[in-house]
């Protein structure tokens, strides 16, 4: 009989990816070295997805959910120094908003800089260098 374990699709890719990997190494296309790494990455993956999948968060969600609670506070604490500078509630309001609107706008030509200069899209993020299983390809140490 089969285990429930067995059964579920994160432990499945899991196995896959491991199996693949041991191919790989007897094959001689990637090092012990490189097999230790890239098995520790695949356990890696495989704890953050069972977290993540624990918790109900999205990567999006997470990052959504910060940038919310950074600009609450920082909107609180640039509020209260223009208060105590200028000295007028509605003076320091005007003040707060108007650099939440400049900064914003600031932010977004800064992500477009990027996209244009380095060609890196907000939504792209550093990863690990692992196998692509699709094609079983090594990736590069670098």
């Amino acid at each position: 009989m089969t285990s429930a374990a067995a059964l579920e699709p994160e432990a499945v890719a899991r196995a896959a990816r491991i199996e693949a990997l041991r191919t790989l190494r007897e094959a001689g296309s990637i090092t012990e070295e490189d097999f230790q790494r890239q098995i520790a990455d695949v356990d890696t993956a495989a704890a953050a997805a069972a977290a993540a999948a624990a918790g109900g968060w999205t990567y999006a969600q997470v990052a959504g959910w910060k940038a919310f609670t950074y600009r609450v506070v920082v909107t609180t604490i640039n509020a209260g120094i223009d208060y105590v500078f200028i000295g007028r509630p509605f003076a320091a309001g005007v003040l707060v908003v108007l650099q939440v609107v400049v900064n914003t706008t600031k932010f977004f030509f800064h992500e477009m800089m990027w996209q244009e200069i380095f060609g890196i899209s907000p939504l792209q993020r550093d990863a690990p260098n692992v196998i692509e299983f699709g094609r079983i390809v090594t990736a590069s140490a670098n």
